[in-house]
């Protein structure tokens, strides 16, 4: 059975929506009371991170000196890969970029932080234990509550109404561009503006299909999850998870390069995928 590259045609790489990572935490003061209004800067986050802050009243004198207890995702995933890219842009000779928190971390951890599988995971880990703090997506909790997730900078994560740092990165336009997964995946670590821990969702599919109704079946969501009117899109279900759907620029360029059959990049173009295709 067909099963190298040449057999199946080119991959293509584009952004679905934009997402963020959250800080949730649980920590009292030292009276006892819940903080509600945690507030981190670059140096915080990096501390609390690494481990060099040990203590949650080095972050504030009046809250408790509970140890702070990180818990961070044992297995790979985007939300350690978006944390790690932030904290290597704030303190690169701590933390290198990778999707194990772990292997990012300048280690060793120390003994009393936990590995967790999942964000879900994660949440309860942190809302069940005094002088928790964690990462997580967007999608599972409230992140217009600073009582639940910390501010980075004065800001909570980004709802659809916000402004967002990546919006004002461009999607590629040269032929040679175009042609390139990796200029549609594009990285901001440090965002001008906005919530400093943003990134993209991607989908990652074949250009060419063996069957014509499966690139039908996918040009078909494409257009849907990419219309340019929020009202036949995907716009609202991105938005109920917390997820930002594209600028109009990025969905407007994606449409172009990877729908029509007579683009250099479209699904089943002719020249590209005669005779070869994905058999699904």
């Amino acid at each position: 059975m067909p099963g190298s590259a040449a057999d199946w045609g080119p991959l293509i790489q584009v952004p679905v929506a934009i997402t963020s990572v959250a800080i949730p935490y649980r920590v009292r003061l030292a009276s006892g009371q819940p903080v509600t209004d945690l507030d981190l800067n670059g140096g915080m986050l990096c501390g609390l991170f690494a481990g060099t802050i040990t203590s949650w009243n080095q972050i504030n004198p009046g809250y408790s000196n509970a140890p702070v207890k990180v818990f961070y995702r044992a297995d790979r995933s985007g939300t350690s890969e978006l944390l790690t890219r932030h904290l290597n842009s704030l303190c690169p000779q701590t933390f290198s970029i990778s999707s194990l928190f772990a292997s990012a971390h300048p280690g060793p951890l120390p003994a009393h932080w936990q590995a967790v599988s999942s964000d879900q995971a994660l949440l309860a880990a942190v809302a069940a234990s005094d002088g928790a703090i964690g990462y997580s997506g967007p999608a599972a909790l409230d992140i217009t509550s600073n009582a639940q997730v910390a501010r980075i900078n004065g800001l909570l994560p980004p709802t659809a109404s916000d402004q967002v740092g990546l919006a004002q990165l461009t999607p590629p336009t040269s032929p040679a561009d175009r042609a390139d997964p990796h200029k549609w995946a594009p990285g901001i670590a440090n965002p001008a503006y906005g919530y400093a821990i943003v990134g993209y969702s991607y989908l990652l599919f074949g250009q060419c299909y063996r069957d014509p109704q499966d690139a039908v079946a996918l040009r078909v969501f494409l257009v849907r999850h990419f219309n340019s009117n929020p009202q036949t899109s995907n716009d609202a279900q991105l938005s109920a998870q917390h997820l930002i759907p594209l600028p109009a620029i990025w969905k407007t360029a994606i449409r172009n390069a990877f729908i029509p059959p007579t683009s250099a990049q479209g699904l089943n173009n002719p020249s590209v995928c005669n005779s070869i295709g994905r058999p699904f």
